[in-house]
């Protein structure tokens, strides 16, 4: 996507249904806060802070990085929670 200036950023948010963040190192991400500011569903990495972030399967998911198989079985709750707010 690119660049997006600051002002566009809610709209980005609004039209979004999910909000993932496959990270590294980067736990409590202003990025992910505001997407949870937006009622987004959060699908995070376990990195410093984002257990914090995320009550599991009630506003999102996480999961140790690399582990794809438990990203999978993710979507089938995220498909829930997407469901629950209408999108």
């Amino acid at each position: 996507m690119g660049y997006v200036p600051r002002e566009e950023i809610p709209r980005h948010y609004a039209a979004a249904h999910v909000f993932s963040l496959p990270s590294f190192n980067e736990g409590m991400s202003l990025a992910a806060l505001e997407a949870m500011g937006a009622g987004l569903p959060l699908v995070l990495t376990h990195t410093g802070g984002t257990d914090e972030l995320v009550e599991e399967g009630v506003n999102g998911f996480t999961h140790d990085w690399g582990m794809w198989r438990p990203w999978q079985a993710t979507w089938a709750g995220w498909r829930r929670i997407v469901h629950w707010r209408g999108g």
